[in-house]
């Protein structure tokens, strides 16, 4: 009976639409990341390739350039890649904040915000400042 309630995928449809994900412009990496591991369940990967597959996702599928470059330039596991690519977001937003202006009070909310904890270049920022 559980047979019938149980919904039935059809695994190359799942993969089409997994292949079809692209970041969108409101999501940063860990979300796209997220959303290609939740896509990626029904796609009847092995256990061994799931995290092979998400990051090659991720590298035709990000919005940066610069990550996509580095994620074929060199070999690496998902978690690296992750790891490049939130310091690349970290470093474009505090680029941003350069850029504008930022003053000591934005740059608490951004810390708030990000956080990011210990001896981040906000808080040498803030503390120098204040």
């Amino acid at each position: 009976m559980n047979d019938y309630f149980v919904p039935k995928y059809n695994s190359e449809f799942e993969r089409y639409i997994f292949r079809q994900a692209s970041q969108k412009e409101c999501e940063n990496l860990d979300q796209f990341c997220t959303r290609l591991k939740q896509s990626s369940v029904n796609c009847d990967f092995t256990e061994g390739t799931a995290e092979n597959e998400v990051k090659t996702q991720m590298i035709h599928g990000c919005t940066s350039k610069s990550l996509r470059k580095k994620g074929l330039s060199k070999l690496m596991d998902l978690k690296t890649l992750l790891d490049h690519g939130k310091s690349m977001e970290l470093a474009l937003s505090r680029s941003h904040a350069i850029e504008d202006g930022m003053t000591a009070e934005t740059s608490n909310r951004v810390h708030k915000q990000t956080g990011v904890k210990g001896g981040s270049m906000t808080q040498i920022f803030t503390e120098k400042t204040v």
